[in-house]
């Protein structure tokens, strides 16, 4: 899920230090951030999912494209207020975060040695 590149020319003026406490940040927030995503689409709350999903685009957009462009898809599903799609596309995004995390998990010690 990482883009390596991406991720290198993202942070490359930050020092180490505080690219492992965007991790650390991001390691908080995201699982309760997915928990309000699936609980909106199950209530159909079209400006929380879109809320929530423009959120999570802004930070994965310095790691992973791919996830971004998951983020957009389900933003735009709920700014459009379109349930077909949803699902699957909630799906998508969470497994792709997961692995995200696991990922990440291996880059923050690379970042914190």
């Amino acid at each position: 899920m990482i883009n390596r590149e991406k991720f290198q020319e993202n942070f490359q003026y930050y020092d180490n230090e505080i690219i492992v406490e965007v991790m650390d940040i991001f390691f908080d927030e995201y699982a309760g951030t997915l928990e309000i995503l699936e609980q909106s689409i199950s209530n159909l709350d079209f400006a929380t999912i879109n809320n929530k999903a423009h959120g999570l685009k802004g930070v994965v957009s310095y790691m992973s494209p791919e996830l971004s462009e998951l983020c957009y898809d389900l933003e735009q599903l709920g700014r459009d207020k379109k349930s077909e799609g949803l699902h699957y596309t909630f799906r998508q995004l969470k497994e792709g975060v997961l692995e995200l995390v696991e990922e990440l998990k291996i880059l923050r010690q690379e970042y914190a040695a």
